[in-house]
């Protein structure tokens, strides 16, 4: 069957809206029109503002009603399935609205009380009607669309339609009962002034059974409920056809019993009364309609010559003279166009061997369907495209097919979610625009195929992420796997068009994806890396590689592999765009990490400018902050070093790190520029020269410490006081110290300073103080740890010391025997040497 909602819903209604409604023609075909041009909006701004009308009768409101429900029924039919329970929902509201009381509750205006009073009832009834035909409408085009859709998506979609048809059926059968109800009521007879739009009504209802039992019969496969649902449409509609009047919805009946007749496979008696219609007077729509139901007989029974003929005959003849001068276009009536399409489409198949004309019939199809979608309407061009995507061109390689032709098949795919056979549509226009030369095209065509699986990923990640784990239907391994196949099509468009400006971004999603899946642990971070240096291969002056680099860099710290990460920071340049992120991240992991200070600097100072004088201008702030990183570790390793002697450079090494920071970054921040004159303090303290060092703390005044922050003034304070002990100024510095203590008793950097500065002097007393100060410290540090560590080694220090051997050996041998490696090499060697013999 292809007739539909379209093709009858105009004529049925007119023919009976003027005597029934009390509507002019010109009122229907005004709102027709806006609903026939899309202009929903209108629509219901007409008819919303009548309901809305205290004037408005309730009969009148009703007829408005009819037509909005028209409205919206072609907004639900051409909405994307995602949209329909909306378009659904706006229907119920209106049915809600005007059919949840009985007829018997309404309550008459004053100006209907002059009116005879069925005149409501029948409006009423018409309603119900016509949202009978919304659910028929809904049923058939789900009908439709299952015919092309995937066996998956057929097994669902076929119980939506019958169950949406058996609804129609039901509010059909209900239309039946109360129009024969008000019927006996009223006593309607051949005198009555509504036995006319009686008769009507009633045909019309019969007609539309006919059409909804025919299209439920189309839901079943070849068989036996198939024959019996098509037998129960034939009866309805010959019941009405035995009619003998000339009602244009009797000559409609007549078209869909021939289809039906056509289904059931009785040729003979379709092309009886397909005969007995060309000899009728028709208006020229049902002459159209007839010639397209013949074109399908002559299909059905395999003479495709005859078939085209009739398309021939039909452009060169007219039924009548009003035709010809009125009625010439064709594309006024979108069934005929389609049976048009179908001859072709035989045609195609027909000829699949002879590639010459194969591509000719194909490019005449190209353009057929092209004509409808742009002459008939959106509707009918999705209609012609499911003709075309249920076609054999849908399975065959496409190589021979125009260009344009497997972009359609391909947008008819996606548009019924048959995402698989889009994406190979897609991937065939590509190839097809290749062999043709068309790059850009061929590119286009490919990256429409990554978006339709793109689409796919986010469904699948919906429905995944709407329903429990115990009751999704998507399993983990179906996402990793749709990720895993956009991935790879990705990379591979992206290779395969490297010079495409666009292929670049490709490439980038693809690793956007991976890391993705390396987060889902769907892959491993090698995966990730890999596309990393296949990008850096393809676009290697592609500004976006610093930031991949350092989001691989991320990863492999979550996963705690802290020398990974430093080796792949190390390839990000402090002037790129996420230069700081890496040297902070970087100085984040050299923390947890045992590495000598010394190494630690030099991994920051390789990432300074090479010739620092003659580059000045390209310091940023990524290069200051590797500057007073590398300088920290410096002065940390002057600060323990054993034997300064050895590393006597350090310090001046250290300066002038810190004075280039000074000197090359000119915007620096008060609170760093202090931080850094501050640590320059303690550099020119290493090197005895404490006058200069001394010089520069003098310089900050109040309101320059004040800018600092409270970690920062701290630091500040600590270089003040390991610069008064250094100077001799001792128990300034132990004031000090002590002066901080009660604010923070246990501010663990302080009570070291304090404790060191204790240990280097002579007297009992006060080694006795420093040794309690190391226990207490150890106390507050992590075991193991290297503060740790240096309190259990300074107590052993002091004991020697103080000579209090005894106290020292117990010490020594008591971390032996708990810790037999004494927190590693250079610790052991060290303390073994000052209990050596």
């Amino acid at each position: 069957m292809n007739r539909f909602i379209f093709c009858f819903i105009f004529p049925v209604l007119l023919f009976y809206t003027e005597t029934i409604f009390g509507f002019t023609e010109s009122d229907i075909l005004f709102l027709h029109g806006l609903s026939d041009r899309n202009l929903f909006e209108s629509v219901e701004f007409f008819c919303q503002k009548e309901f809305q009308n205290p004037n408005v009768s309730a009969i009148h409101k009703t007829k408005l009603a009819t037509e909005l429900v028209r409205s919206r029924t072609r907004q639900l039919l051409l909405a994307e399935p995602v949209r329909r329970q909306e378009f659904l929902k706006r229907l119920d509201e209106l049915k809600t609205q005007f059919l949840a009381t009985p007829v018997t509750a309404h309550t008459a205006t004053p100006d209907e009380l002059t009116q005879p009073q069925p005149e409501f009832s029948f409006a009423r009834i018409s309603l119900q009607l016509q949202f009978a035909i919304a659910e028929y409408s809904l049923g058939d085009w789900l009908r439709f669309e299952a015919d092309v859709a995937s066996e998956t998506d057929r097994n669902k979609i076929i119980p939506q339609a019958q169950t949406t048809l058996h609804n129609a059926l039901e509010q059909l059968q209900l239309c039946a009962e109360q129009l024969e109800m008000l019927r006996r009521k009223t006593g309607l007879n051949t005198n009555s002034a509504f036995e006319l739009q009686y008769l009507t009504l009633f045909r019309s209802i019969g007609y539309q059974t006919g059409l909804t039992q025919m299209s439920l019969a189309l839901s079943f496969p070849a068989g036996d409920d198939r024959i019996f649902s098509l037998n129960r449409a034939a009866k309805l509609l010959t019941e009405l056809t035995s009619l003998p009047i000339n009602d244009p919805i009797i000559f409609r009946c007549r078209i869909e019993l021939a289809t039906c007749y056509r289904l059931l496979g009785n040729f003979d008696k379709c092309k009886e009364l397909l005969t007995r219609l060309q000899n009728s007077e028709l208006t020229p729509e049902l002459q159209f309609q007839t010639e397209a139901e013949l074109i399908r007989y002559y299909l059905a029974i395999g003479n495709l010559d005859e078939a085209s003929q009739k398309i021939r005959e039909t452009r060169s003849e007219t039924h009548s003279e009003t035709y010809s001068e009125t009625h010439s276009d064709s594309f006024l009536y979108p069934d005929y166009c389609l049976a048009k399409l179908e001859i072709l489409l035989a045609l195609s198949r027909q000829l699949k061997d002879k590639t010459e004309q194969q591509i000719k019939i194909n490019q005449m199809i190209l353009e057929q369907v092209r004509a409808i979608d742009q002459q008939c309407g959106s509707y009918w061009g999705r209609r012609a495209g499911m003709f075309l995507g249920n076609s054999h061109l849908a399975n065959s390689e496409g190589m021979d097919t125009p260009l344009p032709l497997l972009k359609m098949l391909a947008k008819d795919r996606f548009q019924n979610r048959q995402y698989t056979d889009a994406v190979r549509f897609f991937e065939l226009a590509s190839r097809r625009a290749e062999t043709i030369g068309d790059q850009k095209e061929s590119f286009n065509n490919a990256v429409s195929a990554i978006a339709v699986l793109g689409e796919v990923l986010k469904q699948i990640e919906t429905v995944s992420d709407n329903e429990s784990n115990n009751e999704s239907n998507i399993s983990k391994g179906e996402i990793a796997s749709c990720r895993r196949q956009m991935i790879d099509s990705l990379r591979n468009i992206a290779i395969r068009f490297s010079e495409n400006p666009a292929a670049d971004e490709l490439h980038l999603k693809a690793i956007d994806l991976t890391a993705q899946a390396v987060l889902n642990k769907e892959t491993t971070l090698d995966d990730y890396l890999t596309l990393l240096k296949e990008h850096a291969e393809h676009w290697a002056d592609s500004p976006k590689i610093p930031p991949l680099l350092f989001r691989a860099a991320v990863l492999l710290e979550r996963q705690n592999q802290k020398a990974n990460v430093l080796s792949i920071l190390e390839k990000i340049p402090n002037h790129s765009a996420v230069g700081l992120d890496a040297v902070n991240t970087a100085k984040r992991c050299f923390d947890t990490l045992s590495e000598p200070p010394l190494s630690i600097a030099e991994w920051f100072e390789r990432r300074l400018p090479a010739n620092q004088t003659a580059n000045q201008h390209l310091w940023n702030e990524a290069d200051v902050v590797s500057a007073i990183y590398a300088a920290e570790q410096q002065i940390q390793a002057f600060a323990h070093a054993a034997n300064k002697t050895e590393i006597i450079e350090i310090p001046k090494k250290t300066e002038q790190l810190l004075r280039n920071a000074l000197r090359y970054y000119p915007d620096l921040k008060q609170n760093t520029k202090i931080k850094i004159q501050t640590m320059l303090v303690a550099v020119l303290n290493d090197q005895g020269r404490k006058e200069e060092g001394t010089a520069i703390l003098q310089k900050l005044n109040d309101q320059e410490l004040a800018a600092l922050s409270l970690p920062e003034r701290r630091a500040f304070l600590l270089v003040r006081i390991q610069l008064l002990a250094k100077t001799g100024k001792v128990q300034e510095a132990v004031n000090l110290l002590k002066e901080q203590l009660k604010q923070s008793p246990d501010d663990l950097p302080f009570l070291i300073l304090l404790a060191e500065i204790l240990t280097r002097q002579n007297d009992s007393v006060t080694l006795a103080k420093s040794v309690e100060i190391w226990r207490r410290i150890a106390n507050q540090s992590v075991k193991n740890s290297e503060t740790w560590w240096l309190s259990r080694e300074r107590i052993i220090e002091i004991y020697l010391k103080m000579n209090k051997k005894t106290e020292a050996k117990k010490e020594f041998e008591l971390l032996r025997l708990l810790y037999p490696e004494l927190g590693g090499t250079a610790r052991k060697t060290k303390l073994e040497t000052l209990f050596a013999p």
